[in-house]
């Protein structure tokens, strides 16, 4: 017998199991996966101070607040966002007894003022929103 007869009848019986692993069950098509979107956090600078109120040198604490005061601006500007004021005042926080004789209250960074139906976010003479610290 010719050696390549026995080639060409390996090659035949080889085909058919070498070209059935490339087959696939047909299963339709398939949907889309399905992501959860995130909720979108309102973006609030004002309610994550660098604390510079907590250091000892008072050189240092200048400083501090000269950059927080420009980090949340810059971040605003950047957004699109109102512009907060750069000097931080202090009120009491919401809830509290000082809060509702006041009228006003710290909520999150901004001072808010209370009105009949719900809460005002303060502003200064430049219509910058009033940044805030809790006492």
């Amino acid at each position: 017998m010719d050696i390549r007869r026995v080639v060409a009848v390996a090659l035949m019986a080889i085909s058919p199991a070498v070209a059935g692993q490339g087959i696939k069950t047909a299963s339709g098509p398939q949907p889309a996966p399905k992501y959860a979107q995130k909720a979108k956090q309102p973006y609030n600078p004002g309610a994550t101070p660098l604390n510079c109120d907590q250091q000892a040198d008072p050189r240092y604490r200048l400083l501090c607040n000269d950059i927080e005061r420009a980090h949340v601006q810059g971040m605003a500007k950047r957004q699109g966002l109102p512009v907060p004021s750069a000097d931080v005042i202090s009120l009491p926080s919401m809830g509290s007894a000082g809060a509702k004789t006041l009228g006003a209250a710290c909520i999150g960074g901004t001072a808010m003022r209370r009105l009949p139906n719900g809460w005002e976010q303060l502003r200064d003479a430049q219509g910058n929103w009033r940044r805030c610290r809790e006492q």
